[in-house]
């Protein structure tokens, strides 16, 4: 546990297998901010967990524009209630732009020229007609 303040930025990660993608407690000041943004959270037993102590607003903290994958009850906390994606985002109003996969990504990694490693995406999840817009 960390106190940290509004200048964390947690951005472009793969978070896999994880206990929790992301856990964060109100501060006890009500002054708690950080960015949770474009990152990948897949096959975590709880994408994100929220521990409250009453003490903050929330408005510094924006979580948004992430992809996770593997919905279900429990998948995601918000005041201590356990919920899928769809009601984490209407009870928390946190990753309004965010999108649930529906199967995990993969990606080819292939040792490129000069020993540099080329990252291959399937173009069917990014594409635009599989609703990427990130």
């Amino acid at each position: 546990h960390a106190t940290v303040g509004q200048d964390l930025k947690v951005m472009l990660n793969w978070l896999i297998h994880c206990g929790r993608a992301l856990r964060f407690y109100d501060d006890e000041d009500g002054d708690v901010g950080f960015v949770f943004t474009h990152n990948f959270s897949l096959d975590n037993v709880r994408h994100v967990e929220h521990i409250e102590n009453q003490t903050d607003d929330h408005t510094n903290v924006k979580i948004d524009f992430n992809t996770y994958y593997q919905d279900g009850s429990g998948k995601f906390e918000w005041r201590g209630a356990l919920s899928d994606f769809a009601t984490w985002k209407i009870n928390s109003s946190r990753d309004i732009n965010s999108i649930m996969s529906p199967s995990p990504i993969t990606v080819g990694i292939e040792q490129g020229t000069a020993g540099v490693l080329e990252f291959e995406r399937p173009q069917s999840f990014l594409s635009p007609a599989a609703g990427f817009s990130h």
